[in-house]
């Protein structure tokens, strides 16, 4: 069996302001130095507070939705429901209990899907509309 060195990347988790740099070398190739990696779906970074995870579900989840919206626009509730439940939830809840948002933050982007969400569902864009009217609808 071959060793394929470019699929291989080192990820040092620490929570020193100064981390020790060291390289890592296998079969005579050095390994790249990353700052963030994905691993089992899940984007890890340095100080696993799961930033990077939650831009890059959070980006996927957004222009998923919106190309829903833009294709299933004149469509029935229940079809952008479906949508919605087949598409853009299994995304944002993909491992959510290992990578859970404990900043504000963060938070507040996975919540924002969410209204987006209801938003299209409903084909309810008033500002003045409660979204947890909808959510709970």
């Amino acid at each position: 069996m071959r060793f394929n060195s470019t699929r291989c990347q080192v990820l040092q988790i620490t929570n020193k302001r100064k981390p020790i740099k060291a390289s890592y070398t296998v079969h005579g190739h050095t390994l790249e130095v990353v700052e963030s990696a994905k691993y089992l779906g899940v984007h890890l970074d340095p100080r696993l507070n799961f930033n990077a995870h939650v831009n890059t579900i959070t980006r996927k989840a957004n222009s998923t939705r919106a190309f829903l919206n833009r294709n299933l626009s004149h469509c029935s509730r229940k079809i952008k429901e479906a949508a919605y439940t087949t598409f853009v939830k299994p995304t944002v809840e993909f491992a959510s209990t290992t990578w859970d948002p404990h900043t504000q933050c963060n938070t507040c982007k996975v919540e924002q899907i969410q209204h987006n969400s209801a938003h299209f569902v409903t084909s309810d864009y008033h500002r003045e509309s409660s979204v947890s009217s909808m959510l709970n609808n």
